[in-house]
């Protein structure tokens, strides 16, 4: 799967816009409750965008990012070696983002580009920053403002409401991953199933 699609053969892939505006996916359930199926930055999200990861060795690599219809994943491909890699995010672990040249990353090897193209995405935790440059000033905008929105919204759902909402796998990690399930009580409790 890429990004949430199943693959398809290499002759029927289309190939996205180089701007990263595509036919827009239809927003799902969980856009709805929250409120944003029809938010321009998230719609641009839900296109996806060609963002370029700024890292510390070698050069930027540019990666289609793109939100998933969850609203709490976004899911970019890598390239390793010759194979692509598929990699994602949760909005709840990202703590904050930072426009412009804040981080240390972006001070020391994004001077290349503008500042008004760039963004950092601070997660929860000890996992690293994600440095990224957009193509276009419009392009970080929609980012920077449709991530924020996430946050909040997330932040200010009740646990039921999450719970409701998405997989416990995704929120806690938890699960079926030794083969025990785990099942919630009415009033929001984790239990052995």
């Amino acid at each position: 799967m890429i990004c949430g699609r199943k693959a398809r053969p290499a002759a029927e892939q289309p190939r996205s816009p180089p701007d990263g505006s595509g036919v827009p996916r239809r927003p799902g359930r969980a856009l709805k409750k929250m409120g944003l199926t029809e938010d321009e930055d998230i719609q641009r999200m839900l296109r996806g965008s060609l963002l370029r990861k700024i890292k510390s060795r070698g050069g930027p690599r540019e990666r289609l990012f793109r939100l998933q219809e969850d609203g709490a994943t976004v899911c970019f491909e890598g390239r390793f070696g010759r194979a692509r890699s598929q990699q994602s995010f949760s909005v709840m672990h990202v703590e904050g983002v930072r426009e412009g040249h804040q981080s240390e990353g972006l001070r020391k090897y994004g001077a290349a580009f503008p500042e008004r193209h760039c963004f950092t995405l601070v997660f929860k935790g000890r996992r690293k920053n994600l440095d990224l440059a957009a193509r276009g000033e419009e392009d970080a905008r929609h980012w920077v403002q449709g991530l924020t929105k996430l946050m909040v919204r997330l932040q200010t759902m009740s646990q039921l409401e999450k719970l409701d909402q998405y997989p416990l796998s995704e929120l806690w990690g938890l699960g079926d991953r030794m083969g025990t399930a785990v099942g919630v009580t009415p009033g929001g409790f984790l239990t052995p199933a």
